[in-house]
C-alpha cells in the first residue's frame, strides 16, 4: 500500500530506519553477524516476512525496487511500535551494542505494510547558483 507521495506542498515524510554510522541497516552483508542475527528464515509465522512476500510487485515498481539490491530503495518503520514489534527487546539491545541506532529519515517516497516500509530517502534539490556561469 502506498504510504506516501510527494507534492510540491510536502515533498517528503517521515520514516524510522535501523542504521549503523555509514547509513547501512543491520541485514546488510556484512553487519547480520554483528548483531547475532540467526539467519532465521523470512516468514509472516515469525513476522519478519521478505519485501517480495510482504508487498505486491505494483506498490515496488512504486519505489522502483527492481532486482532486490536497488541501492534507492531501503527498509524502515513507519511508526516505533512497528519497529518495536519487528525488533523485540533482546534483539534492540544486540542491535545498539553493535552499534545500529532507530534514527528518524525523510522518505521522498513510502509504501508500506502491516511490518515494514520500503522508502525513498529524501534528497533536497540542489540549490542554484544565484550567478549564472560562475
Amino acid at each position: 500500500m502506498i504510504h506516501f507521495r510527494p507534492t510540491k506542498r510536502k515533498p517528503f515524510t517521515w520514516v524510522w530506519r535501523v542504521e549503523d554510522e555509514q547509513g547501512r541497516g543491520p541485514y546488510k552483508f556484512g553487519n547480520s553477524s554483528k548483531w547475532g542475527y540467526d539467519s532465521y528464515s523470512h516468514t509472516y509465522d515469525n513476522g519478519h516476512p521478505t519485501i517480495r512476500m510482504d508487498f505486491k510487485e505494483r506498490d515496488l515498481s512504486a519505489v522502483r525496487f527492481d532486482d532486490g539490491d536497488t541501492p534507492e530503495c531501503i527498509c524502515g518503520f513507519v511508526s516505533l511500535a512497528q519497529y518495536r514489534k519487528w525488533f523485540d527487546e533482546n534483539e534492540r539491545k544486540r542491535l545498539a551494542k553493535a552499534g545500529f541506532k532507530i534514527r528518524r529519515r525523510r522518505a521522498a517516497m513510502a509504501i508500506r505494510s502491516v511490518y515494514q516500509c520500503l522508502f525513498i530517502p529524501y534528497q533536497p534539490p540542489k540549490k542554484k547558483n544565484a550567478r549564472k556561469g560562475i
